[in-house]
């Protein structure tokens, strides 16, 4: 059954997904849209109700819409949940659900998945009953307010967050249990330091690290980047103590620029004591209009 996909949000962003999501190429037919072949609809159904950005589906033959995502249930995991830190950068979402995609890749299941559509009414999640069997567990080392835990959780999956402000962690703890979410763990650790205060292997990590405070002025930026440097050096570095062979990272890196030099963060990866990843995607860069700070997504492997 041929299908014709709408996407929304990053255009390279949604169609990476997509394509992760499948396990194959997909063939671009019109701007945003791209035919997909599926077996029947409730492959199509579990297709859709994963992913982020997607907008619409219609029959290729017919032009007939078939499926189209909620706005409305969005939203409300994004501008009605208890607890947001504007000061603290707030991830959409919408890339939130991206980036976790993207981490899961196509051998996450349909048993291990949420058939239900992905905007749920809070408290209708009871995902102690749809892990049984199945351990798989994602971290975010600086979980913030949870936007990405919130999208993991949805999705079925054991969650573990960490943060050093214990504020943003009560603030996850109160988004994820208006949403329903139940199998989670949260703690006060530093994201350089994971490995010294759990012992518990995890299959994912899915995050947006801290990027320095917002509005700095030019000449504070040389300074900002070198030390995020190091914070993101030392936490990829511990991380490859508790993740899994096979697993990957999705994580979020800074692009600074003070008018005369270009400050890309994600060059970090590239150092040699990584040498225990294989860089699976880089250069997918979003911002929000007007905004100085650029972002990009990055996919790491465990070797």
């Amino acid at each position: 059954m041929d299908f014709v996909f709408h996407l929304g949000f990053n255009e390279d962003l949604a169609k990476l997904e997509l394509e992760t999501v499948l396990g194959k190429v997909i063939t671009k037919i019109s701007p945003r849209k791209y035919l997909v072949e599926l077996d029947n609809f409730s492959d199509l159904n579990t297709v859709a109700h994963r992913l982020g950005g997607l907008v619409e589906i219609r029959g290729k033959s017919n032009d007939k819409l078939v499926w189209r995502h909620q706005a409305k249930e969005w939203y409300k995991r994004d501008r009605l949940k208890p607890f947001a830190d504007g000061r603290k950068g707030m991830l959409p979402p919408k890339i939130a659900r991206i980036m976790v995609n993207l981490a899961l890749g196509k051998n996450y299941t349909k048993t291990q998945q949420n058939h239900r559509h992905p905007g749920l009414e809070p408290g209708s999640i009871d995902i102690d009953s749809r892990l049984r069997g199945n351990d798989r567990v994602l971290l975010d080392p600086f979980c913030g307010s949870g936007n990405i835990l919130m999208e993991a959780g949805v999705l079925g999956l054991s969650l573990l967050g960490t943060d050093i402000d214990t504020k943003q962690l009560e603030g996850t703890r109160k988004n994820l249990s208006w949403l329903g979410v139940k199998n989670f763990k949260l703690h006060n650790f530093d994201a350089t330091q994971i490995s010294k205060n759990i012992d518990t292997q995890v299959n994912y990590i899915v995050t947006e690290p801290f990027m320095g405070k917002p509005n700095l002025r030019p000449d504070q930026i040389k300074f900002v980047t070198k030390g995020l440097h190091k914070l993101y050096l030392g936490s990829l570095k511990n991380w490859l103590k508790v993740l899994d062979v096979g697993g990957t990272v999705c994580m979020v890196f800074p692009i600074y620029s003070d008018g005369k030099k270009t400050y890309q963060l994600s060059e970090v990866i590239d150092d040699k004591s990584l040498v225990g990843y294989n860089i699976k995607t880089r250069g997918l860069i979003y911002s929000r209009p007007n905004s100085k700070l650029k972002r990009e997504i990055v996919v790491l492997k465990k070797k």
